[in-house]
């Protein structure tokens, strides 16, 4: 089996299923999308160009790929997709899904909770101007997370910016909070990418936490704008989009320099979410049901320790792609975000 029917065997949906994510190889990228359907967003990671000629918006992440020499993330549509660039957002979307991407360039990068506080502000405003008013995830790429401007941290610069820009706009919480990451890139532009839909998705909490939004001020002077997860319900499926996970329980970071520690820590969130998520809402969700994971390593040497033990908590034909990355807290060494999709009861 090639890896273009390995990752589309697992992740191509039923046809009234809106979209799809798989894990490419550079390789094959160019055969994956003239095989899957409609793309609707291309990210590439190891800083490498996007060579291909589709419409939808192309990104470019300096996060270095562990383990293998080359993979992209793509999100796709069963159905044709318009695409454009307005506000400066690149976008494709269908009847039911939209995928926007904003790039703030490394030299415009001057004050960082201000310009993400404009870009988020564009952000919503675009998604409801264009009919898709609901968050269901956003991914967060920043250089030198953890590097301090004006003795602040640069990312509790950029909850301040984003948490503003949802007040403004009228979010609360408990309800419009989506699931979301924010990882330290090495350099390179701030870029927010997103998907957005015309109905209504739930957010979901994890019990091992306090919700990210309720973190106390030790943590900086706003929390972090996201929920644990989303759960979107599509006609097929049901998809559950969880955010970037690590092992915090309650809202202390355990383990500190360990990493088997923190990953046992994380995994077992991970459960602990899913689990409560098929509970609260009545659904046929378990973590069998993990259609890819994402995991982020602050350390490459750490590598092979992470992937042996993801490789024993998750079945094997699980796709994984692993990045290096600096995490949104100096004292944690991962963190891992993933899709789970079972079938609509």
């Amino acid at each position: 089996m090639t890896p273009v029917e390995k990752t589309s065997r697992r992740t191509r949906p039923a046809p009234s299923a809106p979209l799809s994510v798989a894990y490419v190889p550079q390789a094959t990228l160019s055969d994956y999308l003239g095989a899957c359907g409609h793309p609707l967003g291309v990210i590439a990671f190891g800083n490498a160009d996007v060579d291909t000629d589709c419409a939808c918006p192309r990104i470019s992440l300096n996060l270095p790929v562990l383990g293998e020499a080359y993979w992209a993330e793509v999100w796709t549509s069963p159905t044709p997709v318009r695409t454009g660039r307005e506000q400066g957002i690149r976008y494709a979307a269908n009847d039911k899904v939209l995928f926007g991407a904003i790039e703030i360039a490394e030299s415009d990068q001057i004050w960082l909770d201000r310009d993400t506080y404009r870009a988020v502000c564009r952000m919503l405003s675009f998604i409801k101007n264009q009919g898709y008013p609901h968050l269901l995830r956003i991914w967060n790429y920043l250089p030198d997370i953890n590097a301090r401007d004006n003795e602040i941290e640069r990312y509790h610069l950029f909850c301040l910016g984003r948490h503003q820009a949802f007040f403004e706009h009228g979010c609360a919480a408990s309800h419009d909070f989506p699931a979301a990451s924010a990882l330290g890139s090495a350099g390179g532009s701030l870029w927010i990418y997103f998907l957005a839909s015309r109905e209504s998705a739930v957010q979901q909490e994890n019990p091992r936490q306090v919700s990210a939004y309720h973190y106390p001020r030790q943590h900086g002077p706003r929390s972090p704008s996201f929920a644990r997860a989303t759960l979107a319900r599509w006609e097929s499926e049901i998809h559950l989009y969880i955010s970037g996970t690590a092992s915090i329980v309650g809202h202390l970071s355990l383990h500190a320099g360990d990493v088997r520690e923190q990953l046992g820590e994380t995994l077992a969130n991970i459960r602990a979410l899913i689990a409560h998520t098929a509970r609260e809402e009545n659904v046929a969700l378990a973590d069998t049901h993990l259609a890819l994971l994402k995991v982020y390593a602050r350390r490459s040497k750490d590598f092979e320790t992470v992937r042996e033990m993801v490789e024993e908590s998750v079945a094997r034909d699980v796709p994984v792609l692993y990045l290096q990355a600096d995490i949104c807290r100096r004292e944690l060494l991962l963190e891992i975000e993933g899709v789970c999709i079972a079938p609509a009861a």
